[in-house]
């Protein structure tokens, strides 16, 4: 099982999501990312930091998990 933190949690508002989100999906591998797809529309884009891992985004579908992983080694590498 894999478990992850949300960092969009907020203690006193819960509709920003849980504090962590827990699955047995296995995930796919894309480029330094764990991508969870674990619900129908619903794929967690989760990379790990020195405090564990983190989901840094969620998407629809396949290619928006894809899309979003280029885009964020882009930025990191346009620095």
């Amino acid at each position: 099982m894999a478990r992850y933190r949300n960092p969009c949690h907020k203690p006193h508002d819960g509709s920003y999501g849980p504090a962590s989100y827990e699955t047995d999906v296995k995930p796919t591998e894309y480029k330094g990312f764990k991508i969870y797809h674990v619900h129908n529309m619903r794929f967690d884009c989760v990379i790990e930091e020195p405090d564990g891992l983190v989901c840094k985004m969620q998407m629809a579908g396949i290619n928006g998990a894809h899309r979003y992983i280029d885009n964020f080694w882009a930025k990191q590498n346009a620095a």
